[in-house]
This record gives C-alpha cells, structure tokens and sequence, in this order.
C-alpha cells in the first residue's frame, strides 16, 4: 500500500488485536526489509535500531536486543504476510549468533558479528532472501507494463501491417522469445504459440 495515503488501512493490519495501538519496532522492520536497497543497508538499519547502549558499546547489541530484533522482524512481517513463520524460533536464533562467534549469552555482539551470522546460517540468510526481492503493487505494474510494451513492438515489427502473425513467425522471432522474459524452454514457446493460435482462432 501507499506509504502516506493508506495510512489507516496499515494501521489495521498491524493492530491484530484491535486495541488502537502497534509496535513501531515491528512498523519499522517490515519496511527495512520490504524496502529497496542492499541486504547489506537492510541489515545495518535493522541492526542500528537495537543499538541501544550507543554511548558505552556502540556497534554492538546484548541477547536481549538481539530477541527484539528477530522478534520484531518475524512478528511485523507474519502480519503484512502471514507466511506461518515460527515464532518460537526467535530465542534459539538468538543464541546461536552467539554460539557462532564462541560469545557467552551475557556478552555482547557487534555489527560485523552479526552480519556475518545473517550471512553463514541458513535460517537467516534465507529468512532475508526471502523478503529482499519482494516487490510493491506499483513495480508489478510498471513491470507488466513495460513487458506488454516490448511484445507489442515485436507483434507490430512482424505484423508489417497486417493484422495477424504466424504461429511460425513467433517461434522463430528471437525478439519474441526475449520479450517472454525469464528464458522460456522451447516446449513453452511452443505451448504459449499454440494457444494464442486457439484464442485467435475462436475469436476471444
């Protein structure tokens, strides 16, 4: 949804127990990890937000913040999209940053540390791949735009006027194929001809 124009229907969504308030460290983490940008800028804002003993140990979190952290980001993003993540998870996530660096639960972890835990632990670094490639409505839309665009370029070029293009014409443009996006297989080049053969054929 619209950051600034749908702000009552997003207050909705992460208000699960209609009680008029939300977490705003949840708020905060789906849009760190739904945003554009690198993993790396996700994972240094989301890390920054839970440094909170900045004047004494900046740069480093305890367990605690740690389990606020995983908390938040699990919790925020099961509301926007219930993808049924196990929440009771977060605590034995937690330790294990520590127990990769050898760091008893009492010490304290720094942002390099935990960077390099997202990195190593399969559960994290696929927890993040996840999320990070995610679009929003608007890119989904100028994406299906801007494809319809490149075909209709190709149909026009091949068209030379008329108003229909051959079956073979299309499995043979390599234009075509481009404009399919995500290298289609030749059986799927040939299923998706056949069947705009049969719509053109039938009229719809």
């Amino acid at each position: 949804f619209d950051l600034v124009k749908d702000t009552e229907r997003q207050f909705k969504v992460f208000d699960t127990d209609s009680n008029g308030r939300v977490d705003a460290h949840e708020i905060l983490m789906v849009y760190i990890l739904l945003s554009s940008g690198s993993v790396t800028r996700k994972i240094d804002a989301a890390f920054s937000t839970f440094d909170f003993n900045a004047k004494s140990n900046a740069g480093t979190i305890n367990l605690d913040e740690a389990v606020m952290l995983v908390d938040a980001c699990v919790k925020g993003l099961e509301k926007v999209c219930s993808v049924g993540i196990d929440v009771d998870q977060t605590l034995f996530l937690c330790r294990s940053m520590f127990d990769m660096h050898h760091l008893p639960h009492r010490a304290r972890l720094t942002k390099q540390q935990f960077y390099e835990w997202c990195e190593a632990d399969p559960s994290p670094r696929g927890f993040i791949c996840l999320f990070d490639a995610t679009q929003g409505l608007s890119d989904i839309y100028a994406n299906v735009q801007r494809i319809n665009l490149e075909q209709g370029r190709v149909f026009q070029m091949l068209a030379r006027g008329q108003m229909h293009v051959t079956k073979r014409e299309l499995e043979e443009n390599e234009e075509f194929r481009r404009a399919l996006h995500g290298s289609p297989t030749e059986d799927e080049v040939l299923l998706l001809t056949t069947l705009m053969a049969i719509k053109s054929a039938s009229g719809t």
